[in-house]
């Protein structure tokens, strides 16, 4: 099991280095100048030479991009990923402070996917090819399909601009966080029933149910401790990776309802061309990631020890 958990550790931390390198290449291949993009946002007219020689140099981007890059590396290795170009900050603070925002709407979305996923995925494959069957298998297609952004401002239509019972964007109460769950929730349940579906249609069919039946078990503790265990490995691997998705932030579903989380704080460092911030956001969201994959494949050694080989 040690084994294990160390090859898994070595693998995630290689990732996240192939990540740096992968994200501070790409960024640097981007046409323009971030500083003079950055002075001409702030001044509102186009910056001169003498003014962007400065920031320049002060920033580093001056010098070629593999000195640029092994410089932000050792300052990664000591805690430090830099300061904005727009506000100064240190771009780790801003990512820390926006960080709580979007666990808080990740794990939201994945309590409402959870309780709907499993009910629905469980009753549909006891009840195959009944009416309840069908009827989830169209609301699953109908959530799979079904574009966050435009469930988004169907929710804010309804609820916020009709009813008025809900706010349409902001953070902190808890009224704030009900339509960006659901949005998130919604298409994370749609896709987990689907696959809670076929994955216990396909353990139903096997020797060891049948054995459990022919013991006498009820129909209870055959789906709920048998099927559901063996079902839950492709399920764990799904949600698993939602999870890392939404902790590194749901970019449309956090701009269209402002919600401060690090999505929308990509998002302003893109259009700002705050580089460092958005190298900042995608290491951690990376870091997130590996370690969601990590803690996804050592469940898996629980819910089957041949994993472990």
């Amino acid at each position: 099991m040690l084994r294990f958990v160390v090859r898994r550790l070595a693998a995630a931390v290689v990732t996240v280095w192939l990540a740096t390198i992968l994200v501070f290449f790409l960024l640097t291949l981007v046409p323009g100048d971030p500083v003079g993009a950055m002075l001409m946002e702030v001044g509102g007219a186009p910056p001169t030479q003498a003014e962007v020689d400065a920031p320049r140099s002060r920033w580093g981007f001056d010098r070629p991009a593999a000195a640029r890059y092994l410089i932000w590396l050792s300052g990664v290795l000591r805690g430090d990923l830099g300061e904005s170009l727009m506000t100064g900050l240190p771009a780790l603070q801003m990512v820390v402070n926006a960080l709580p925002a979007t666990m808080e709407l990740a794990f939201s979305a994945m309590f409402i996917a959870t309780i709907i996923a499993f009910p629905l995925g469980i009753l549909s494959s006891t009840r195959r090819n009944t009416a309840v069957d069908f009827a989830s298998r169209i609301a699953s297609l109908i959530g799979v399909c079904m574009p966050g952004f435009w469930l988004a401002l169907l929710l804010m239509l309804v609820f916020a601009v009709d009813l008025r019972w809900l706010p349409v964007f902001g953070r902190g109460e808890l009224r704030h966080l009900i339509l960006p769950a659901i949005t998130l929730g919604a298409g994370m349940a749609a896709l987990s029933a689907r696959l809670i579906r076929s994955s216990m249609l396909e353990v139903l069919q096997e020797d060891f149910i049948r054995t459990a039946r022919a013991k006498g078990l009820s129909e209870r503790v055959v789906i709920w401790t048998h099927a559901l265990k063996s079902a839950m490995v492709p399920v764990i691997t799904i949600l698993g990776l939602q999870l890392g998705v939404v902790l590194g932030g749901s970019a449309i579903v956090e701009k269209v309802f402002a919600w401060p989380g690090i999505g929308l704080l990509m998002v302003n460092a893109i259009f700002a061309r705050d580089f460092i911030v958005v190298q900042a956001v995608t290491l951690v969201f990376a870091a997130i990631m590996t370690t969601v994959n990590m803690l996804v494949d050592i469940c898996y050694t629980y819910l089957d020890p041949r994993i472990r080989c």
